[in-house]
């Protein structure tokens, strides 16, 4: 599966002042990929509730114009994340949508204080889905830091897991790595990484972005099929489901796991949360 992850710098982000300028960033991207035959693309995280800001709120014309592109574009998309407004709840949320139709939705589990301190709500599943030969899930921002989201996810069977993500605060690369590129060397899955350099919420946000996979399967075994450098970019790589299985032939870490235990957390309808 050839996938993508659109890769912003903070100058771009400066650029986007309304909906049109997003969605026209958007479209340039999407004809990119369409034109390297990408099958699926994630764009950053927090792009959903940056539109949300500069168009005073307004929250399903973002997710409408997506549906739209899933139409006109051959090619399944993960939008970054949003703001889900649902039941006087809001959640931090995404999705990957394909031919305009939901394929999986996912709420964020796990809050930072900030997030807690606007009134955000819990998610409490995750949720997985198949396309093509890949079971995909998705781990969004603050989850990425927790363990047991990247391990919940690979006992669920995730070839594949989506991140689009936004950090607070002063760049820190030993932060990052330690979220989704620790999470893919622990569990063996193939992630897309995909950071936001904007502003949100009076934050000011900072991340690269990356396609990683198991150390074996890539350069020096430093863990990335591609990463982000100063400029604006669009990541590509070619994910070989049989290079993957064959890393992890040589050591099955999930073989080494105290499965019962697992098996009793929340998030696998157990009673430990």
């Amino acid at each position: 599966m050839k996938v993508a992850a659109v890769h912003w710098t903070s100058d771009v982000y400066k650029k986007i002042t309304d909906e049109r300028s997003l969605f026209t960033a958007m479209e340039k991207e999407l004809n990119k990929a369409q034109q390297q035959k990408v099958q699926l693309i994630v764009f950053p995280g927090f792009l959903g509730c940056l539109y949300a800001q500069i168009t005073m709120e307004k929250f399903s014309e973002y997710l409408d114009m997506v549906y739209k592109f899933s139409k006109e574009f051959k090619v399944a998309i993960c939008p970054g994340s949003y703001w889900e407004k649902t039941n006087n709840e809001c959640y931090h949320s995404t999705s990957i949508i394909k031919n305009g139709k939901l394929i999986v939705n996912q709420r964020q589990i796990y809050l930072a204080k900030w997030e807690q301190r606007i009134g955000l709500s819990r998610g409490i599943k995750l949720n997985t889905c198949q396309l093509g030969k890949f079971n995909i899930g998705i781990m969004i921002s603050t989850d990425n830091f927790y363990p047991q989201v990247g391990r919940a996810l690979a006992k669920m069977g995730c070839d594949l897991v989506l991140s689009p993500i936004g950090l607070v605060g002063n760049y820190n690369e030993a932060l990052q790595i330690s979220g989704v590129h620790q999470k893919v060397q622990q569990n063996l899955f193939f992630a897309i990484e995909c950071g936001f350099n904007g502003n949100v919420k009076g934050n000011s946000f900072w991340s690269s972005s990356s396609i990683h996979a198991p150390l074996l399967m890539t350069a020096e075994e430093r863990g990335y099929l591609c990463k982000s450098n100063s400029t604006p970019q669009l990541l590509t790589a070619e994910l070989v489901h049989k290079d993957r299985l064959k890393a992890i032939s040589n050591f099955n870490v999930l073989n080494h796991l105290n499965t019962e235990f697992y098996c009793k957390m929340k998030m696998f309808n157990g009673g430990i949360k």
